[in-house]
This record gives structure tokens, C-alpha cells and sequence, in this order.
């Protein structure tokens, strides 16, 4: 929903974030996967700060909403909510910024990345867990729900890949090839990959790869 929504996750912070020189992005979409049009993303700035970045079609019409990185390492909650009104980032359940009257897309993105800004250099690099895309702006108090940074227990070797989409027309020109859903690696996509896609052969298809490459 181009008009409000919120993007929800935990985030392992640590010293290698706070040290990277360069946009690295938890949430990125937008219809230039070289340009920041039609865009809506969070991220850890260049200059050290955590941004909530949205723009429209041309994207040198932007609204920025910051907060300079001063947290302790470990498990955080990041919160940011959009609506025609204003645009809010909270960090473990406290808002920590906003800006009113913001640029907002003009159409939907055409790429989504999470822990990525879907080029060379602007990867995360962490864990992150818990993420939620939805179409309704969030109520503080729904944010606070569950917000619990020193107790957060965070289980790499279990986890469950939950999303709503659109029916798929099998027989139109959009299934060409393949169509990822979700997919999750370490550069080498023979290894240590959980990918959920579609293809040619009509079917939905779930992979998960050992750090050995065997697939599962």
C-alpha cells in the first residue's frame, strides 16, 4: 500500500554496522533498482545514522526521517510506519523520529529487498528475524506489542516464511523463468540457501541448502 503501511523486524546489531561507510539496507523497494524512485527503505546510513527513506516517481523528491546509531550491540526492534500524514521510525518500541507531510511513492515498486538494497556494497550483513511487510500504518501501542530487546531469543536452525500475494496467472508472459518469493543466502547460492520460488513447471517450490550445498 503506497499510501500507509509499517515494515517490522529484529536486527543483530553490531560493530561491523556501525562501521561499513555505506547505505545498508534492512528493507528496500522501489521501481529503479539503480535509483531511489518510487522508493520505500530502511536503512543505516553512510554518515551513522538509521534513516526511514521514502520518495515518488522521480526520486529527487524524498522525505527522510533519522536518528543517529547510538545503541548498545545486540538484538533491536526496528519499527517504521508511512501514511499521507507523516512517516515515524521507532527503535524497540520508542519513536525515535518522524516527519510530517511526506513525498510518498506515486505506484508501487517493482523490486523488494530485505536485508539488501539489492546492489554491490549495501548488504546488511546480520541476522534479522520477525519481519513484517503490511498495508496499515501502526498504532504505537501495536508496536510496543512484544518488545523485549535483552530477553529476545533468536533461533537460526528453525523458522517459518508466512506472506500473502496475488493469484498467479500460469498462462500469461509474466512465468518466464523463475520468480523468487523469498530467498536467502551468503553470495554463494549453492550453499546455506532457504528459497521460496516459482517457475515454468507451474508449481511453488520451498528449498533449503546445508552449508555443503546438499539440498534439503
Amino acid at each position: 500500500n503506497i499510501n500507509e503501511g509499517t515494515i517490522q523486524t529484529w536486527a543483530f546489531i553490531d560493530s561491523a554496522i556501525k562501521t561499513l561507510g555505506t547505505n545498508r539496507y534492512i528493507f528496500r523497494t522501489t521501481t529503479d533498482s539503480t535509483a531511489s524512485k518510487n522508493q520505500i527503505a530502511l536503512y543505516h546510513g553512510a554518515g551513522g545514522n538509521w534513516v526511514f527513506h521514502t520518495s515518488d516517481s522521480t526520486g529527487t523528491n524524498y522525505t527522510t526521517a533519522a536518528v543517529p546509531d547510538n545503541m548498545s550491540y545486540g538484538w533491536h526492534n526496528f519499527a517504521a510506519t508511512w501514511d499521507t500524514s507523516t512517516i515515524k521510525l521507532y527503535i524497540d518500541g520508542k519513536l525515535e523520529t518522524s516527519a510530517v507531510n511526506p513525498v510518498l511513492p506515486d505506484t508501487t515498486g517493482s523490486y523488494y529487498y530485505l536485508g539488501s538494497g539489492g546492489q554491490n556494497n549495501t548488504h546488511i550483513n546480520t541476522a534479522l528475524d520477525e519481519f513484517e511487510l503490511s498495508n496499515t500504518a501502526k498504532a504505537a501501542s501495536d508496536i510496543l506489542i512484544n518488545i523485549t530487546p535483552a530477553s529476545y531469543n533468536y533461533n537460526p536452525f528453525s523458522g517459518t516464511i508466512e506472506m500473502w500475494m496475488k493469484p498467479i496467472n500460469w498462462d500469461s508472459n509474466e512465468v518466464t523463468g523463475r520468480h523468487y518469493l523469498f530467498d536467502a543466502h551468503n553470495n554463494d547460492t549453492s550453499k546455506d540457501r532457504i528459497a521460496l520460488y516459482y517457475d515454468t513447471t507451474k508449481e511453488i517450490k520451498f528449498d533449503v541448502y546445508s552449508s555443503t550445498g546438499v539440498l534439503r
